[in-house]
């Protein structure tokens, strides 16, 4: 019992619930994005490159003599082509059988590959007849002849 003037209220009703579905949230739509990739430049083509420039034909290793004939002691101009650039070549005058005399001289290839010295036609024995100019760069060797006279 409560006492006189006391009333006991009641809780104020709850509203109802309602089993209503939860609101529908729209997502907004996924953004599409559209990378523009550029495609690769070409390459350039090439350059015509320039005709190669016929090389000059490549001169026969030799030697010449000049003069080709004379007495002994004669000065001679041995002119060399078809070596290689810069070969350091030595130069040996021959007797009538093929043996050094002690006559010898160097020369250089130039960047042709071509040289020009001085050697003396010098047999100590002053045989007459056919000697030899011998060129070596101790790889390859050429020879040529020098008539020498009485």
């Amino acid at each position: 019992r409560l006492p006189a003037g006391v009333r006991l209220a009641s809780p104020s009703p709850l509203p109802p619930r309602s089993s209503a579905p939860p609101p529908t949230v729209t997502a907004p739509a996924p953004a599409t994005s559209v990378f523009l990739v550029p495609a690769p430049a070409p390459s350039p083509p090439p350059s015509p490159s320039p005709e190669p420039s016929p090389s000059p034909t490549a001169e026969p290793l030799g030697i010449t003599l000049d003069p080709p004939s004379g007495p002994n002691g004669t000065t001679l101009v041995v002119n060399g082509t078809g070596w290689p650039p810069d070969a350091e070549i030595s130069l040996e005058y021959l007797d009538t059988v093929g043996e050094p005399t002690g006559s010898q001289s160097v020369a250089i290839a130039d960047a042709q590959g071509r040289f020009s010295a001085q050697l003396t036609a010098q047999d100590p024995a002053n045989l007459p007849g056919r000697h030899s100019v011998r060129a070596s760069d101790g790889v390859s060797t050429a020879e040529t002849t020098f008539q020498a006279q009485a």
